[in-house]
């Protein structure tokens, strides 16, 4: 398991513990490829997402992207809308 995958499931546990079922995420610098994999990985308990100095996109493994496409997709599939800078 990555780093990345690890401080994800670590933040999953921590909210469940807590009960808490719907979240805000916001992923700052080096927290955004862990709020986009939160992201991804549940969609179902995220309201928002907000992306602040960050990578554009999730890599854990090199070569792999997620893409402007999947991504979108993804948006629109999971509710998230994408405020145009």
């Amino acid at each position: 398991m990555g780093i990345v995958s690890q401080l994800l499931e670590n933040a999953h546990q921590l909210l469940a513990h807590l009960g808490i079922s719907q979240v805000h995420i916001l992923g700052s610098s080096a927290g955004g490829p862990i709020a986009m994999k939160f992201a991804l990985e549940h969609p179902e308990m995220t309201q928002s997402l907000l992306l602040v100095n960050t990578m554009s996109y999730y890599q854990e493994k090199p070569n792999v992207k997620l893409g402007k496409q999947n991504w979108n997709a993804f948006c629109q599939q999971s509710r998230i809308r994408r405020i145009p800078l």
